[in-house]
């Protein structure tokens, strides 16, 4: 909210003081692709899929950096890794449905 209210140093400032979430993580590499900085949006991005590759979401949000960055190729294949990840996830959740319900 800071970010769209003009006061992008101040959104950046907080999310980095708690980039060890996933959430801040995502916000910080979305907010930076609409600031124009594709590096760093990168950069969060691929910290986003380096502390939880086991959610397909990290590789759906740098898949839609990278598209709206014009990235096509790098796109399509974090979309095949993001549907390789939510198969096992679904797997795993239906085990353990199966299991404990």
């Amino acid at each position: 909210i800071l970010d769209w209210l003009g006061h992008t140093e101040k959104a950046e400032t907080l999310l980095v003081s708690e980039a060890t979430s996933w959430e801040a993580r995502k916000q910080l590499a979305l907010m930076k692709q609409r600031n124009g900085s594709k590096d760093e949006a990168y950069y969060w991005a691929q910290e986003l899929i380096l502390h939880a590759p086991w959610k397909g979401e990290s590789y759906d949000v740098f898949s839609y950096i990278a598209k709206q960055e014009g990235d096509y190729e790098l796109e399509e294949e974090l979309k095949a890794q993001a549907d390789i990840v939510f198969e096992k996830e679904v797997q795993l959740f239906s085990i353990i449905r199966q299991e404990y319900c």
